[in-house]
């Protein structure tokens, strides 16, 4: 189905959302390592029939999610990086995948030159996200 989905509208790439569940309260006893196989299964799946694979937020989590995933992620896609202080767990991504950053609180002067130091497409986005958006560069 995805693979019929994807090919039909014309897409490249999936990009996952909630990829780190497990440090949340779900009523399920997920680990980082259950976390890890899930996502690694379904990445290869999206590798498998010639999609891309986004990661999102990985760095959320704290720990070497972001790092571990890193070889599987064809880009990221994470949101309030510098508001949450959490953009250096991206580190293994930069200079060879694409990172995107959409902030929502912080004015473009706060983390447009962070961003663009780190090579991150970061952009200002507002939070009703009415299709607005302040690119860094």
């Amino acid at each position: 189905m995805i693979a019929q989905q994807c090919k039909a509208k014309g897409f490249d790439a999936v990009e996952t959302d909630i990829d780190e569940s497990y440090g949340d309260s779900t009523g399920f006893p997920l680990t980082q390592a259950i976390e890890e196989h899930y996502m690694t299964t379904l990445a290869n799946y999206m590798h498998s029939i010639g999609l891309g694979w986004f990661i999102k937020n990985p760095d959320d989590t704290g720990d070497s999610y972001a790092a571990d995933m890193e070889p599987l992620a064809d880009a990221v896609l994470t949101e309030q990086c510098n508001e949450y202080s959490s953009c250096s767990l991206l580190s293994a991504y930069e200079g060879h995948k694409a990172v995107f950053n959409a902030e929502y609180n912080l004015s473009t002067a706060n983390f447009c030159p962070a961003d663009n130091a780190a090579g991150f497409n970061g952009a200002l986005f507002p939070v009703d996200l009415t299709g607005a958006r302040s690119p860094c560069r």
